[in-house]
């Protein structure tokens, strides 16, 4: 099947998809989960940071679901391996290179590589939580948080 993915109902009703044209806007209420996602024990440092600031953006726009808990655990661990990738390549750079018997010989920084598939993975996790660029303008966050939270106040 091709064209867009569906957007999940919740990320539906932030971006007010049923106040624009309501008739469009299907009644019926899929069955999703009322509990909350709970943070696997697995998540260290990097990924447990980002799966707390996760949860603020997501609570705040009304869409923390256990539902999402497996792509919500995918994206803090593509995140923080895509951190991880940043900093490797910061430090050693884009490519390595060697002297070899008097020619220069060049390798790419294996990090490197992983550095753009976690990139790419990262946003494709975003935007199936309704987060990217694009979808955070029409989902409605309180423009007053106490929150001190630069992606949350990003978001806001």
């Amino acid at each position: 099947m091709k064209g867009r993915k569906p957007k999940p109902r919740e990320i539906q009703i932030a971006e007010g998809r049923h106040l624009k044209n309501p008739q469009r806007f299907k009644d019926e209420v899929p069955a999703t989960s009322t509990d909350e996602p709970t943070k696997p024990a697995h998540l260290e440092g990097m990924a447990a940071e980002a799966w707390n600031s996760i949860e603020r953006v997501m609570r705040t726009a009304g869409l923390w679901s256990a539902t999402y808990q497996v792509t919500i655990e995918l994206y803090c661990e593509t995140y923080a391996n895509y951190r991880m990738a940043v900093q490797i390549v910061k430090k050693h750079g884009q490519a390595f290179a060697w002297d070899e018997g008097g020619k220069l010989k060049t390798s790419r920084n294996p990090f490197s590589v992983e550095l753009h598939k976690y990139k790419e993975e990262t946003l494709k996790l975003l935007t199936e939580l309704g987060l990217t660029p694009s979808s955070r303008s029409r989902i409605a966050l309180q423009k007053d948080m106490d929150d001190k939270d630069d992606f949350l106040q990003l978001l806001a």
